[in-house]
């Protein structure tokens, strides 16, 4: 995969997560169910979540199981609202 792909899948990561309303900790979602509904591999949504986070797109959480959950921070709200822009 070149780069141009890695950074295009990134974005289409961040714009998904906004428009699934993952905006919160009470919305966060496991990289599992983040594969299901953007229907990407969940290698694939793990490296994606790396470099928003890396962005402070997305903060990272562990839910009462122990199971670590993804929800946009502020920062990847307008991130992502930008591209509608």
């Amino acid at each position: 995969m070149s780069v141009g792909e890695s950074e295009e899948s990134h974005v289409v990561t961040l714009i998904r997560l906004h428009d699934l309303g993952v905006v919160d900790v009470e919305r966060a979602k496991s990289i599992e169910e983040i594969s299901r509904e953007i229907e990407k591999s969940p290698y694939d949504v793990e490296r994606d979540l790396s470099i928003l986070k890396w962005h402070n797109h997305v903060y990272e959480t562990y839910s009462k199981d122990n199971i670590r959950k993804y929800y946009l921070t502020g920062r990847g709200i307008l991130a992502a609202c930008s591209y509608y822009s």
